[in-house]
């Protein structure tokens, strides 16, 4: 049985950690207004000691609301999405929804981050939205803290909201848009799409995989096909580019990089990111190698063109189809960051065999993407602390990760218990090189999340 008292008392001194280094370095407590610390919050780069209180205060603070909540009442609040636990407003059921209409409508652009607030009938005629519906919108957020009615039927920024109204946030909110429609919308007929299509993730290729953003978007289409076709490339096509630069934060492409010595690279050098997007992991190499190494973006035509924009004074971009031949030869890296966790086997095998043949024996691969945790890392409640002990924000982070992935497009993972691989533990990784002529050589990691998988040729 859990002693809520004790939980209470775990809870305290793991803040206590906290706030006390906080104090000692001189740094602003968190908050929930809006301040010059919201973009770069002093609790997201911690020491790791510090860093493990913080995370075992979300545990404890998580399972105490639980524990003060009647079990019945949390299965039925959760299947109305009430907010009872601690995760991101972009995976809940309503808070999606009014958190869409909000970014779509740009309501967090028309109140000042510095204002006491603005009314609600000025909001519903700039946006063109009812003021009897935009007003339960706004307050179903600020219920999550998203907004603030400091007086009635007033709305001021909190420190979440600000982000909405912060032009250097805008690629993250592209990142929040892309999963509040595209993920939102595949989510609900996951399913359907794991009955009718669950056995054949794994068997087919590209053109005839079929997932839940099929029966969502009405399309027999490849997702990555039906957001860069014509129509939709100003829609999702573009967005899509953006919010990849949205989910690859200085501290994340950090986290992935650093664990590299990039000193190796001599002028002359050339490393190739295939399916690199608009190239903003490409920049972030650049900017840790020698001058005279050369930097490769390859992409589909219309995302080289929007790269060019951002950044074409980094690095060199290229129109290139990762699904037919490599036409750079020799190149000393060739890397595909977060590509194969979007593909099964089989196609994962396309991919790798159109890269292979132009690899000299000095190439390397690099994947960048996390190796799995095996089965023993799911293993959970054989008693209240083993439930308590065992959260973690990772754990939480897989498990979404890998459903938005399945919904999206079609790959999946023995731990989800469908057939295939999508997301790859080391030894998947190992036969997945292998089968097409490659060796795992080495990894170079942190955490497991972001990982450089490094292979050459047998």
């Amino acid at each position: 049985m859990s002693d809520l008292s004790q939980l209470a008392k775990q809870l305290q001194e793991q803040v206590d950690v906290l706030t006390s280094y906080l104090a000692k370095e001189k740094l602003p407590p968190p908050t929930f207004l809006p301040d010059e610390n919201t973009l770069k919050p002093s609790i997201a780069k911690l020491p790791p000691d510090v860093e493990k209180a913080r995370v075992k205060a979300q545990s404890l603070s998580w399972n105490i609301n639980q524990l003060l909540t009647a079990p019945v009442d949390c299965l039925l609040w959760l299947s109305m999405e009430v907010h009872l636990m601690i995760k991101l407003p972009l995976i809940q059921f309503y808070e999606p929804v009014c958190l869409r209409v909000v970014i779509d409508n740009k309501i967090g652009q028309m109140i000042p981050i510095d204002s006491p607030g603005v009314p609600i009938s000025e909001l519903a005629q700039k946006s063109k939205l009812p003021e009897s519906k935009l007003i339960h919108i706004i307050r179903h957020l600020a219920a999550m803290n998203i907004f603030r009615e400091p007086t009635p039927r007033t709305f001021a920024h909190t420190a979440m909201s600000s982000l909405l109204a912060r032009p250097e946030f805008s690629n993250a909110v592209d990142l929040i848009s892309h999963f509040i429609d595209e993920g939102y919308k595949s989510s609900a007929y996951f399913p359907e799409a794991l009955e009718l299509y669950g056995e054949q993730f794994d068997k087919v290729q590209k053109s005839d995989l079929r997932t839940a953003f099929n029966l969502a978007f009405r399309t027999d289409m490849h997702y990555f096909d039906y957001i860069y076709t014509p129509e939709n490339i100003p829609k999702y096509g573009e967005r899509f580019g953006r919010s990849m630069m949205g989910g690859a934060r200085e501290e994340i492409m950090e986290a992935t990089l650093s664990p590299y010595d990039f000193s190796v690279f001599k002028e002359g050098d050339v490393i190739v990111d295939v399916g690199g997007g608009i190239g903003h992991m490409g920049a972030a190499v650049a900017k840790r190698v020698k001058p005279g190494v050369k930097i490769i973006v390859q992409d589909r035509p219309s995302v080289v063109e929007q790269g060019k924009g951002v950044h074409g004074h980094i690095v060199e971009l290229q129109p290139h189809d990762f699904f037919e031949p490599q036409p750079i030869k020799g190149a000393k890296v060739y890397y595909l960051r977060l590509i194969l966790h979007d593909w099964p086997d089989e196609v994962c095998r396309t991919i790798l065999r159109n890269i292979i043949p132009a690899m000299n024996s000095e190439s390397k691969l690099w994947i960048m993407d996390s190796v799995w945790q095996n089965d023993e890392f799911w293993v959970n409640g054989k008693n209240d602390k083993e439930i308590i002990d065992s959260y973690t924000a990772w754990r939480q982070h897989q498990g979404i990760r890998i459903l938005h992935m399945m919904s999206k497009l079609g790959t999946s993972s023995r731990i989800s218990l469908t057939k295939g691989a999508k997301e790859r533990t080391e030894a998947e990784w190992r036969d997945l090189f292998s089968s097409v002529g490659l060796k795992l050589t080495n990894i170079y990691s942190r955490d497991g999340l972001h990982a450089i998988i490094e292979a050459v040729k047998e």
